[in-house]
């Protein structure tokens, strides 16, 4: 038993650092399709949201490699979509969810052109955003480690895979 685990079990009140439940919200991994739109990458996707997982559109950079550098990705989640949609959106808040989209994503939000091409990205990918199909169970996922637990009672081991995300709810 190592150090930790009898801290633990002498104070059990001691708070965990919580990433043994730790789901990641966006899995661009696995997405129902990319959409390139100049600058910006379209993914169709999908948002885990309290044990949901919702459609939605993730814009992110074409330059930036995921995988490397950091991203902070711009949602549109399928229970916001309305907002954007010309017919019963609202032109503010679109003008001022694009202002930050266009920071995250590296353009200027100043320039008055740049929130108005993120607004008309978002618009035309909003059909494509209404028909992603629901997530599926068996949903791609990538093995980061593998992983061998010994029971120290018996000496039994075992062997599993980690995953990024294990697709489940």
């Amino acid at each position: 038993m190592s150090v930790q685990q009898k801290a633990m079990q002498a104070d059990p009140s001691a708070d965990s650092d919580g990433t043994e439940h730790y789901r990641p919200a966006l899995d661009l991994t696995a997405y129902h399709k990319i959409i390139p739109r100049g600058d910006v990458l379209v993914y169709c996707t999908w948002l885990r949201r309290g044990g949901q997982w919702e459609a939605c559109l993730v814009l992110a950079p074409r330059r930036t490699v995921l995988s490397v550098e950091r991203v902070v990705p711009c949602v549109v989640p399928l229970s916001r979509a309305h907002v954007w949609a010309e017919e019963t959106g609202d032109f503010k808040e679109c003008l001022i969810n694009a202002g930050y989209f266009c920071a995250n994503l590296g353009f200027n939000p100043a320039n008055p052109r740049n929130p108005l091409k993120i607004i008309g990205i978002i618009r035309d990918c909003l059909h494509d955003l209404l028909t992603t199909p629901p997530r599926w169970d068996d949903a791609p996922r990538e093995i980061t480690a593998d992983m061998e637990v010994i029971d120290n009672a018996t000496g039994k081991v075992t062997e599993l895979e980690v995953s990024d995300d294990d697709g489940t709810l």
